[in-house]
Parts: C-alpha cells; sequence; structure tokens
C-alpha cells in the first residue's frame, strides 16, 4: 500500500465505539478499490443517506486476505474526509482518477462489491447490489484483518456481476463540426430521481440558454450540485446533448398538452431539431416524458395517480422495454387489473434509451462551457 499508507491504529477501539462503520469493497480486473462510507458531517451521522466518501485506496494484483483485511481496517478506521470540491484536488473526481477510474458509475459497472460495516461487537460483510430485490449474502466475523480478509474472499464468488452501461444514443450535433471548446466541461454530475429535466439536440449551451430567454448569464461548468442550482443550469454538453435543469424554471410544475412544456418542447426542437423532457417523483407517484421532433411533439406521456398526458403513438424504445402494458388515456376500467402504471426507474431506463440516462452521467466526458442564468 505504498503511498496510501494512514497513520490510523487498527486497533483503536475508541474510534469504533463512536459508531459503526462502513466501507465499500469493488473488486476489478486490477485488484481492488476501497472507500470510507458515511455521511459527509460525522457529527451528524446519517446512515440512511450512505455514500461513498474520501480516501479511495487501491491495492494492486491480487492481494492475500491479510493485506486486504488490513486495509479494510485502515478505511474502517479513517477520518472520513467531505470532498473540497466537485472537481479538482481534494474532490472525489480525483480521487477516483487516483484509482484509474474517471468516475464512480464506471468503477461501479466494472466491479463486484461488497459492503464491510463494523458494529464494534461484530464485522458484517455482505454482496452488494444496486438492483432493489437483489438477493446478497451476509456473514460476520472478528475484527481481525485475517479473518476480514478470508471472508470477503470467500463471498466474492456469489457477488452479482453488474449490469453493463447501456449505450447511450448521441445526439445528431454530435457528429457535426464544431470548433474546439473554450474550457472543459468537467466531469458531469449525475441526477434523476424527484427530479424534472429536458434535453436538448446541441452541442452549444449558450445558444440554448439564449433560446431560453435566460438572463445574467454566467459560464459554469459540470462542479456544481444538480440538487441544489442558484438560478437554471444549462450544461456543457454530453454526447451531443445539452441539459436543462433548475427548480425555478417554471415548466416542471404541470406537465401536459398545451402548456408551458409542451410550446418550450416545440420550440427548442424547430431550432435545435430535438428536445426530451422527462419528471419523476416518487411520493406523488408522478413519472412522465416527453420528445419533440423539429418543431412537433411525436411523443409524450405523464401519468401521476392518473394519465395526465398520452400524445403520439409508442416509440420503438418503449415496445423494446414493455411500455405497452402501461395504463394509456384510453384505458377502459375493466382493463385497469390488467395494466401497469410507470415509476421512476421507468423514466430513468427510457432516458438512456432515447438520450442519456441522468444517473450514468460521469461515465462520459463533457464539452464545455455550460451555462447558469436567470429567467426573470
Amino acid at each position: 500500500m505504498k503511498g496510501n499508507e494512514m497513520d490510523i491504529d487498527p486497533s483503536d477501539s475508541a474510534k469504533r465505539q463512536l459508531q459503526f462503520r462502513s466501507c465499500y469493497v469493488y473488486f476489478d480486473d486490477k485488484g481492488v478499490v476501497l472507500t470510507p462510507v458515511g455521511p459527509l458531517d460525522p457529527k451528524k451521522p446519517n446512515w440512511s443517506w450512505r455514500r461513498p466518501i474520501l480516501p479511495y485506496l487501491r491495492l494492486s494484483g491480487d492481494p492475500s486476505a491479510q493485506e486486504l483485511g488490513l486495509a479494510v481496517q485502515r478505511a474502517l478506521t479513517c477520518e472520513p474526509v467531505a470532498p473540497s470540491t466537485t472537481t479538482g484536488p481534494g474532490s472525489v473526481e480525483a480521487a477516483l482518477k487516483a484509482v484509474g477510474y474517471h468516475g464512480l458509475t464506471l468503477l461501479e459497472r466494472s466491479s463486484r462489491s461488497l459492503t464491510v460495516e463494523d458494529h464494534v461487537d461484530r464485522v458484517e460483510v455482505r454482496g452488494f447490489s444496486n438492483e432493489p430485490d437483489a438477493s446478497t449474502k451476509m456473514e460476520t466475523c472478528s475484527f481481525d484483518p485475517e479473518k476480514i480478509g478470508q471472508t470477503l474472499l470467500s463471498l466474492l464468488p456469489s457477488c452479482p456481476k453488474p449490469d453493463p452501461l447501456v449505450p447511450p444514443r448521441p445526439g445528431k450535433s454530435y457528429s457535426l463540426p464544431r470548433p474546439s471548446p473554450r474550457m472543459d466541461g468537467g466531469v458531469p454530475q449525475t441526477f434523476g430521481y424527484k427530479r424534472s429535466w429536458i434535453v436538448v439536440d446541441s452541442t452549444d449551451a449558450e445558444a440554448v440558454a439564449l433560446a431560453l430567454g435566460l438572463k445574467e448569464l454566467r459560464e459554469q461548468t459540470w462542479d456544481l450540485d444538480p440538487y441544489d442550482l442558484d438560478g437554471v443550469f444549462v450544461s456543457p454538453s454530453v454526447l451531443g446533448w445539452t441539459f436543462i435543469l433548475g427548480h425555478d424554471a417554471g415548466w416542471s410544475g404541470n406537465p401536459g398538452p398545451d402548456t408551458e412544456i409542451s410550446q418550450l418542447l416545440c420550440d427548442l426542437s424547430r431550432r435545435f431539431g430535438e428536445a426530451q423532457f422527462f419528471t419523476n417523483h416518487r411520493v406523488v407517484s408522478l413519472a412522465g416524458w416527453a420528445r419533440a421532433v423539429e418543431g412537433q411533439i411525436v411523443r409524450a406521456y405523464v401519468n401521476a395517480d392518473d394519465v395526465r398526458w398520452d400524445e403520439g403513438g409508442l416509440t420503438d424504445e418503449e415496445r423494446e422495454l414493455g411500455f405497452e402494458n402501461f395504463v394509456r388515456l384510453d384505458t377502459k376500467v375493466e382493463e385497469l387489473g390488467e395494466l401497469d402504471i410507470p415509476d421512476e426507474s421507468d423514466v430513468m431506463t427510457l432516458a438512456g434509451r432515447w438520450s442519456i440516462n441522468p444517473e450514468e452521467l460521469d461515465a462520459y466526458e463533457s464539452e464545455g462551457p455550460g451555462f447558469l442564468g436567470d429567467l426573470n
């Protein structure tokens, strides 16, 4: 572990008594990557919102059980560090690059992973899967490094292989000649759940921002929190798609035919060729999507306890995903028991077929700049 040693005594029980600690262990084809998992503020732990934090540690090759267990002990007892920025030194991006990955999505999709939790009186090791209903095995052991390593290695064969990335659909603008970007757009930030967003087939974020009528434009990379925006964000493009995000954008409140979002999609697609809209919020059972090409809505569907918008025929992608089984606007009462309603995961999956799944954005490069602006 040259260059990665941490000045921590793994047997320090005082730290272990504070609260149980946790870490992720990723096995890829180059070795093992470990990272602590926890709240960003250790003084206000919220273990229902655990996430990988700094530091990341790479063990190359095929480590022994003892080496693996010692590395896990260090990850469990180190002081977690909140990223100083989204990009640059001290960021998750920099930590991932140091262990050989462009983004967390690529690490997760390239590895079998396990979680290790230190409950002081025992250590729990279990296989990890992003699938909500996946069955994984769990074993317990002592805090002894050899035991931890042996337990990890014994459970590894039962860990599910992650699903590969679904190839996104690049925008037509991605293949068009264009000048070199003035700045690096940064590693795209993932988002998606409880959000609404528009994606436009353009590599020119400034042109998109001006088409929206945004004021007070200022250049902005992906170095921000998509869930906490100061204005409307028009992103650096990713594979020819420019994303529009912002709670105060006005169009996210009531999607439907003859509404602001319908008109906006038509206007944007008339200017740029294609524009798409996605929305979801599990609390109100909201799930929806819309697609406009050359100034016309070619497909739209929004369901929030009932069908609010159902326009155009199902696309090939919807049929491939089995969306013909969703309740439609013309569904008869006697047919309801035979049909399904969409959820947030369906929105993400379709976004990955029509353009890009925003949960997987960090797997791809971006071209800057993007822009922040205000509507009023």
